[in-house]
């Protein structure tokens, strides 16, 4: 077999070997919250329905808005909570002319807010959860990616403006590797490259939406 077959024959077999490589599973690494509160007599007084306002995003990243409160809204949905549908939300908001400046005005310290009461006389419901986009970023660096996504949430009880919980975490996940030989190095970066898809900042969203809700009494 002369050099050019041999080529023809170890190219594909490497091109096979990377995307097989690449396919691998990326954990995502979600330890113990880094905050959570829970009322000590939460349980006693529960909300019957709940309203997910619009999340504050602090990240500069527009596609983290949607994402997340979608991710968020999915998990939530299966408690045993009445949800109001997202865009009933954001169409009740926009028809009393509430801005998502105007809800993030209120001080989570002060629990006689009138804008807990007015949330709730406008959206029909005796409960909100307020959410700040704290971390989406997606950083590549030849052989290496990292995807971070973070969220900060709390429950008020609309009735006297206690926050029944309160929760933040940040959910990371990184793929790659350094390797000296050529095999090697393009498995880092193919591994690398495909950890960059959107799919990912959707799963790790997802994964820390539902960690966060699994902790809501």
């Amino acid at each position: 077999m002369n050099l050019c077959n041999i080529k023809k024959f170890i190219f594909p077999l490497i091109l096979f070997l990377t995307l097989i490589q690449a396919c691998k599973k990326t954990e995502v690494f979600v330890n113990k919250l880094d905050f959570l509160h829970i009322l000590p007599d939460s349980q006693s007084k529960l909300p019957q329905k709940i309203a997910i306002l619009p999340f504050k995003n602090l990240t500069g990243n527009e596609e983290a808005f949607d994402i997340l409160r979608k991710t968020f809204y999915n998990h939530f949905s299966s408690l045993k909570y009445k949800d109001k549908e997202l865009f009933e939300v954001d169409s009740d908001l926009a028809e009393s002319n509430i801005t998502i400046d105007q809800i993030y005005s209120v001080k989570s310290s002060d629990p006689n807010e009138e804008i807990y009461k007015r949330l709730g006389n406008i959206l029909g419901v005796d409960g909100l959860i307020f959410g700040k986009i704290t971390s989406f970023k997606k950083t590549f660096a030849v052989v290496y990616s990292r995807v971070a996504v973070g969220l900060s949430v709390r429950m008020v009880r609309v009735s006297d403006g206690k926050i029944i919980w309160e929760a933040e975490d940040i959910a990371k996940t990184h793929d790659g590797g350094v390797s000296i030989e050529p095999i090697g190095l393009a498995f880092g970066v193919a591994r690398a490259s495909m950890n960059m898809k959107e799919i990912q900042l959707f799963r790790v969203s997802d994964d820390l939406s539902r960690m966060l809700v699994e902790t809501i009494p």
